[in-house]
């Protein structure tokens, strides 16, 4: 009995041993996942040996020999090491196995110390392998200098096509990438009036301008050497002022040097032009660009305007003339430009008049006239008179012709004659 509970006790005391145990090594922290990842992460598995042939590309890796920047990453200008890993997991010899990797070749600059005597054709690199044996591991490796500059439209992914095939073995396709760090920018120009001479809203000769230039980055790298280059319009503005940033001048190009610009960073820079008097009548464009770059980044271009419009000058409007007074309609009887007005002619023909009938009334008293003739000499003499006179008054006036004047004279002439002759 007593040795019965002993071995109970026992027996319950080693199950509380393995209990306590068990719920020490549970509580305790574990190295033995993190171990085993860090190995697989780190050294690759044999592949499992197949029947048949069977060839693979086990794994493509890429190091950084020249790296111009020192910043860890593939940028434009970097040179690389691809070293390509392939194995024979089959159960047999593979013969005739060539390794062709087609590179992107729109980001590469040039390929060079090729291994295994392979050779570049177009965008392939061509490894002859030959013989390779069951369960046999190889390499091939060659160097590629990545292109200088790409445009500044941000990171870009080149991918490689690796293949392997032999005699009687399927080819194998392994497709990996890298990603060339590029920086992306982006840029703005405004202007703005500061000094508007006539106060009409538009730029006018005389006015000055305020450019405002903004660059951002917008990719994921920062942008190293940046360079800003305004080309304003020289032939129509005057020397630049107020450049910011310690921007130089130089003929029609302002520039500012950036040394660096973060990613999701921006610069500002401005400056001043004055619109000066060299533009034509009419409208005129005015013209200039902006011009962004950066190492490993191609220059980007942009070209801004606006239109100046000068009016053309209207002449004067001469005065309305005063109208010229119609010249009185000169008779055919009178002399055109006659200096004596018809006051003068009514006084002048008047006192010829009274002249002739004074002359009558002496002679009507006059004894050197015979009784029997005097009252024919007056009446005669009076009716002459009034008809001389009244010709006289019509021409001058401009009644009458001066051929109609000379006719009645003529007239009176032969009357007197006549008389003269009967008596």
């Amino acid at each position: 009995m007593l040795t019965q509970m002993k071995s109970k006790i026992l027996l319950f005391a080693s199950l509380a041993i393995l209990v306590l145990v068990s719920f020490l090594m549970g509580s305790m922290p574990s190295s033995t996942q993190t171990a085993h990842a860090a190995y697989s992460q780190t050294i690759t598995p044999v592949p499992t040996k197949v029947t048949g042939a069977h060839l693979s590309i086990t794994g493509v890796s890429v190091e950084l020999i020249i790296d111009e920047n020192d910043d860890g990453l593939i940028d434009p200008g970097d040179n690389i090491r691809f070293l390509i890993t392939y194995v024979n997991s089959g159960n047999v010899v593979v013969e005739n196995v060539v390794i062709i990797d087609e590179y992107a070749k729109e980001v590469v600059e040039k390929i060079g110390n090729i291994s295994h005597n392979g050779t570049v054709r177009e965008n392939k690199i061509t490894w002859e392998i030959g013989r390779v044996q069951s369960g046999a591991r190889g390499q091939v490796s060659y160097e590629v200098q990545i292109l200088g500059e790409f445009p500044a439209d941000g990171s870009k992914d080149a991918s490689n096509t690796i293949s392997i095939q032999g005699l009687n073995s399927e080819t194998f396709i392994f497709t990996p990438s890298i990603v060339i760090q590029i920086p992306k920018l982006s840029f703005a120009k405004t202007w703005e009036l500061i000094k508007d001479v006539n106060s009409n809203d538009k730029p006018d000769p005389g006015d000055t301008l305020e450019y405002t230039i903004i660059v951002r980055n917008v990719g994921d790298v920062d942008a190293a050497n940046v360079l800003i280059e305004d080309n304003f319009d020289e032939l129509h503005f005057d020397s630049p002022s107020n450049i910011s940033l310690n921007g130089k001048s130089g003929g029609d190009i302002i520039e500012w040097n950036i040394r660096e610009l973060k990613s999701g960073g921006f610069s500002q820079v401005s400056y001043r032009l004055m619109l000066n008097s060299n533009f034509s009548d009419g409208e005129t464009t005015v013209k200039n660009s902006v011009m962004v770059s950066a190492k490993g980044i191609e220059s980007k271009i942009s070209e801004y305007k606006f239109d100046v419009d000068v009016p053309t000058p209207t002449p004067p409007t001469p005065a309305p003339l005063s109208p010229t007074p119609a010249p009185p309609p000169v008779a055919a009887g009178t002399s055109e430009g006659s200096s004596l007005d018809g006051i003068y002619l009514a006084w002048l023909t008047g006192g010829l008049l009274v002249g002739a009938f004074i002359t009558l009334s002496i002679m009507a008293f006059s004894t050197r006239i015979k009784d029997e003739y005097r009252s024919d000499v007056v009446r005669d003499g009076f009716i002459i008179t009034l008809v001389v006179g009244a010709a006289l008054t019509l021409a001058l006036a401009g009644a009458i012709e001066h051929s109609a004047a000379a006719g009645i004279l003529g007239t009176v002439a032969g009357y007197l004659l006549k008389s003269v002759q009967h008596n």
